[in-house]
């Protein structure tokens, strides 16, 4: 199955375009940050989200700096522990059909 790359520059449009404020209180963009992560290990090209080399998934669970991404909007829905709690999240499937609101 053939697949096709999409550059950053087009999912920053897509998502600019959508980021409402009303899209981040009803979850959709946590949604959709998951599907994200985890496509690399969907089409099996990884066993799991952070050893994607291209994924921004290690911004969001490691205390490492990358200037590139911004995680605060996506973290603030989550609680203490919260990069933790957000891995669980992920990598869990018990949170598929939680709703969320932000702290």
């Amino acid at each position: 199955m053939p697949y096709t790359l999409i550059s950053a520059t087009v999912l920053t449009a897509m998502f600019s375009k959508v980021a409402t404020e009303q899209n981040l209180l009803d979850g959709k963009i946590i949604s959709w940050n998951k599907y994200i992560h985890l496509n690399p290990v969907e089409a099996k090209m990884v066993d799991s989200p952070e050893e994607y080399r291209w994924s921004s998934y290690t911004a969001y669970i490691s205390n490492d700096d990358n200037h590139h991404v911004t995680t605060e909007k996506i973290l603030a829905y989550f609680s203490d522990p919260v990069k933790e709690n957000y891995r669980n999240f992920v990598e869990s499937e018990e949170f598929k059909l939680v709703k969320y609101t932000r702290k």
